[in-house]
Parts: C-alpha cells; structure tokens; sequence
C-alpha cells in the first residue's frame, strides 16, 4: 500500500483510486486465461497488488464524500450512509449469484466434480472468472472518474465551511 500512498500525496486521491481501480479491472482479464498453477500465482499476486491501491484509497475517498454530505446536511450522517452501502452490498451478492447462475445454466455448466466440462461450460468459467469482475471493475472506475468531484479547489472550500461551522 505504501507505493500508492506516496503515489497519491503527488497526483491525488482521485487519480490513484482510478488508477488502481482500472489496473484492477484489466489484471481481472488475464484470470480469464490462465491454466497453469504459475499462472494463476502471478495474477493473483498482481490482483493483490493493483488492489491495495484500491484499499489505501477508499477510506479517504469515503470520508471526502461523507464530509460532503455532512456540509449539505448539517449534521453527521456517516452511519445512514453506511447502512446504505451495506444495502447495496447485499443487493450486490444477490446480483453476482444471479450471474453465476445464468451464466452455468446457459452453459451447461455440470457441478459434479468428476464431470468433464463441455467446452461451452469452460469458457461460462472463465467468463465469470476473469471478464466479468475486470468489466464490473473498469466501468466502476469509469463511471467514479467521470462523477467523483472533491479534489482541489472544491475540497478546500468544503473543508474550510465544515471547519467554520464546527462540523
């Protein structure tokens, strides 16, 4: 985490929140591919990487977002807000478990474990395994980069009135 630390103190928060989510998202890819055990170490090892970008980040960006609303709203509404993106967290278990099973029903996926795969069932494997997390992942970091504003100017003037009001 400490390289995406020093990295965000030079290009900001936002940059290497987006950066390391879009690194993310195309390491997702290559577990589409893999087939070796080696294969698979490296990825993961680069998945882990990339994502802790993401992870030093989403606290600050987080709190940026909260001080936000508590400037809008004229209290702390951190807890609402959490109880909010543990709906959507929740609501985002159902979804992947929806996609898990389209996507082995249309492929005709056979769970039992002696079972030789059809090369259809393989690639639905593979799909899940790697494409869709990298495509969920960059059209998040996509859509963060176009809509997440708190940076310079703004983010100054917001600290300042939360500090004026004693918020």
């Amino acid at each position: 985490m400490i390289p995406w630390v020093v990295l965000a103190k030079k290009i900001g928060n936002k940059k290497v929140y987006g950066i390391s989510l879009i690194t993310t998202g195309v390491i997702w890819f290559f577990f589409s591919m893999i087939s070796t055990p080696v294969q698979f170490f490296i990825c993961a090892i680069s998945l882990g990487l990339s994502m802790s970008g993401f992870l030093a980040m989403i606290m600050v960006i987080l709190s940026d977002t909260f001080d936000e609303i508590t400037l809008k709203c004229g209290r702390h509404q951190e807890a609402t807000l959490l109880g909010i993106t543990n709906f959507f967290l929740r609501i985002s278990y159902l979804a992947v478990g929806a996609i898990i099973a389209t996507v082995h029903i249309l492929t005709a996926y056979n769970p039992d474990p002696a079972a030789t795969q059809t090369p259809t069932a393989i690639l639905g494997v593979r799909l899940l395994a790697g494409f869709f997390p990298g495509i969920f992942c960059i059209a998040g970091a996509i859509m963060f980069l176009i809509f997440y504003d708190l940076k310079g100017e703004k983010k100054l003037k917001m600290v300042a009135e939360l500090r004026l009001k004693g918020l």
